[in-house]
């Protein structure tokens, strides 16, 4: 029962990495479908980079900020651990969630025949965002290492 459970997932993995992939020439229709996939599949990506992104924010914060080094080094260890970390993680784990969500709309929208270009407002969306890696234009977005907190540039 458990291999049979794991095929199903594999199945379904496939499909949703070959659905935006197959579907690109059908337009603004995919937008949902990819984002979906995007955050289900580099949501996890984000939760693990989150110390270096905490890091390096904070950092790039007391720099810009004209802190001393014991003050940097206070910064990144009670606002970082304390705050900027556990927000960045959980923003993380909401993008994976975010991701299911969508990944029924979208693929409603892809196997409709609808006569319109209406898309929903995304349930998350990280495109603008600074991020560690960033390939918006790929078929499905890479955007991984963000910097949630950070204003959207």
């Amino acid at each position: 029962m458990q291999i049979r459970a794991r095929w199903h997932a594999v199945g379904i993995l496939l499909v949703a990495l070959a659905a935006p992939r197959v579907a690109h020439a059908g337009g603004a229709r995919t937008d949902t479908l990819r984002r979906a996939v995007s955050n289900v599949l580099l949501g996890p990506f984000d939760v693990a980079l989150s110390p270096a992104v905490t890091a390096q924010a904070l950092y790039a914060n007391a720099k810009a900020a004209n802190y001393s080094a014991p003050a940097t080094v206070v910064l990144e260890l009670l606002g970082g651990a304390g705050w900027f970390f556990p927000v960045t993680a959980a923003t993380g784990v909401f993008r994976m969630w975010s991701g299911f969500a969508e990944m029924p709309v979208g693929l409603t929208l892809l196997v409709s025949k609808s006569f319109t270009d209406w898309q929903p407002a995304p349930f998350f969306d990280v495109h603008g965002k600074p991020a560690m890696v960033s390939y918006p234009s790929a078929v499905i977005p890479l955007e991984f290492g963000v910097n949630y907190l950070a204003a959207a540039s």
